[in-house]
Parts: structure tokens; sequence; C-alpha cells
């Protein structure tokens, strides 16, 4: 681990290195219309296509349709749908994550199960041309399971229904979890009950994993979601243990990422931070908007995430100094999410060009001007 001295070097010898000493700007690449949200160490980019529904189109669903894509080399690759017999009403899929090996976690936007009305969504893995699932959600009408990130080794994290508790309607106790190769790791939860809950929301290339836990003893007894009140911890699972962080701050503590220093960013009480050392980093504030949420880093400590408590929200990038996107970038653009950082400072983001109301997958380049 590094020293909380060792990290102000390293974040100020990236923002030396990526603007020159002068003001940090974005270069903006329209990949296609709709989202996105990762991107490798290549400037490879995985988001979500916005295509039109073929009829006939299923009750309930919209004139267009979400595709999880990859934009590799200047080429969009379609990901597809996926079709299963107990889900036979396919709506989309959506990208999360790739790794430098372009394998890709998502999602599956299927209506689930026995209840079609329930999302019982699902997350894959695609890697060479093929998807296949490897978590699964219930139609209970609450926890889905989904994918957020991936790293080099190919684990996928994120959460899944891992107990069902035969109910009527059954119930469901959503578990983070580790996928690679086909096998799938409960991650578990910080009380060790099967019938408490925990979420899955980072890896890191030495498959540590960050997340939220709830720690009740006695399990909650029943119901998709946890009864009002319930207290949710941060926790870093390493080797197959789960720990919980952040000290008395654990509760009001959201670790959203893990870069491979083991630097977590994420949110503490409203205001983005690093969590290095057991010591929380204030990444500081913009003026106009008093709140903040990290949510990706790389590992020269760099950290993307929201804007908030304005009446127009926005988004930042911090680099020793937290900067208001928007404010960086060119064209005319106005960024509305961000997704994944890379280590160069590439950003996956999701934005809007001046004079029109259509959403485009981007992906931000930093440069001189």
């Amino acid at each position: 681990m590094k020293s909380l001295l060792n990290i102000a070097s390293v974040l100020a010898f990236c923002a030396s290195a990526i603007s020159g000493q002068a003001a940090l700007k974005y270069r903006v690449l329209a990949i296609t219309p709709g989202s996105a949200q990762g991107v490798n160490d290549k400037g490879d980019v995985v988001g979500t296509l916005t295509l039109p529904n073929p009829p006939p189109i299923p009750e309930g669903q919209g004139p267009t349709v979400p595709r999880a894509f990859l934009y590799k080399g200047g080429k969009i690759t379609n990901l597809g749908a996926f079709y299963t017999p107990s889900a036979p009403t396919e709506y989309g899929t959506t990208g999360a994550a790739v790794n430098n090996s372009d394998v890709v976690a998502g999602n599956i936007l299927n209506d689930g199960g026995n209840d079609g009305g329930a999302g019982a969504f699902d997350a894959f893995i695609w890697k060479n041309g093929v998807m296949t699932d490897i978590a699964q959600g219930t139609s209970d009408g609450g926890q889905s399971a989904f994918a957020v990130g991936i790293n080099e080794q190919g684990e996928a994290v994120g959460t899944y229904d891992a107990v069902v508790i035969l109910h009527i309607p059954p119930f469901g106790f959503p578990h983070a979890y580790v996928s690679l190769n086909g096998v799938r790791t409960d991650l578990g939860t910080l009380a060790g009950e099967n019938t408490n809950y925990s979420f899955g929301y980072g890896i890191n290339n030495a498959g540590q994993v960050v997340g939220v836990s709830s720690n009740t003893t006695n399990g909650f007894g029943g119901g998709t979601y946890a009864p009002i009140g319930t207290l949710w911890y941060a926790f870093l699972w390493t080797n197959g243990t789960m720990k919980a962080i952040g000290g008395v701050q654990s509760a009001n503590f959201s670790p959203a990422a893990i870069n491979d220093n083991g630097w977590i960013a994420g949110t503490l009480s409203g205001q983005a931070v690093l969590y290095v050392n057991s010591r929380f980093i204030p990444l500081g504030a913009v003026k106009g908007f008093p709140f903040s949420q990290g949510l990706s880093i790389n590992n020269l400590g760099m950290v993307v995430g929201n804007l908030e408590g304005a009446a127009t929200p926005s988004v930042f990038v911090y680099d020793g100094v937290m900067h208001d996107l928007n404010t960086l970038v060119d064209g005319g653009w106005t960024i509305t999410t961000v997704g994944k950082i890379n280590i160069f400072g590439q950003i996956a983001a999701t934005g809007t060009k001046s004079g029109s109301t259509t959403t485009y997958a981007l992906l931000l380049t930093p440069s001189l001007f």
C-alpha cells in the first residue's frame, strides 16, 4: 500500500503527465446513439445501443430495444440478445464493463420465469462472440442479477439472487458474487447468514471485491427488501474472506470501485472520497454542488463520479483536484453520466449535443487545447 504522501505524489504526476500543467481538457468521440459504461486501457468501449424494436412489439415494451455493444478499432459490434426457455420474452442486453482482452460483462433484460411481469434479469459474459449467462435473478418482483465489473483475469463481479425462500410469492436474498470460467463464487454476507444481503460493486486484478452488506444476526426472516432502517456496511472481500471496512463510518460509506493498489473510491455521507490504508481522503468539492458520488478509479488514483444537489446535476473528474467535467469538454456536449475510467484517463460517458435530445455513447480522451 502506498502512503498518503505517495498518493498525493502519484496524483500530482498524473495531472502533470496528462495535462502538462495546463488546464485538463477532454476530446469527445461520439460512438453511437445510446450509452457507454465501460472502457479498457486500449480505448475499447462497451455500453448499450438504442435500436428499433422489431414488430410485433411485446406488450409493455416501447419502440426501441437495448443491445449491448463493443466499440473496438472504429467498429461497433452488436453483442445481441439472449433467449432462455424460462424467459421467452426477450427485451434486451446492456454492456457494463470490458477488460483488455475484450471480454465483456453485462446484463440480460428479460422478463423473468413464470412471472412475466417481474424482472428476473440475469448477468452475462461475452467472449469471442459467445454470450453466457453467469448469474440469475428470480421472479419475486425484487432483486435482479447484474454484473458491474470485470478484471484482467476475466473475473466478473456483481449481485445475484443467491437464496430463494419458498413462499407465495418466493422471496430472494441477493448476494455479491464473482464469476470465472463458468464458476460462480458466492461472497456471502458480513453476518455469515444466507438470509442477509450483500451487493458487489467493484473488483481489481487481485480479485479483491468491494461492496456493501447487511450484518443482522438471525436473518431478516423473509422478504426481498431489507426492513426500513437496515444498515448497510462497506466491505472488502479478499481471498475468501469478507470484512467490514471504514471503521465507525462503515455504515455511512458506499465503496464503488477498487484499483490495483487497493485504493477504494466511493461515497461517505454524501461526499466522494478515496479510502486508503484505513483512512478517508475527501476529494474536495465543486462550487454549486453540495454533494458528490465517487464511481470509478484508475491505477493512478483518478476518480470520476456524480455532482449532485443542484437544479441541474453534473459529473466530475478528480486528478488531485475535483473538476466539473462539463467545463472540460469541447464541441457543445453535455455529459450526463460517467462510467469507467482507464489508466490513460479516458472515460466512458453518456451525453447530448447542444440542440439535440439524442443521447450518445461517448469516449472522452484527455488532451491539451
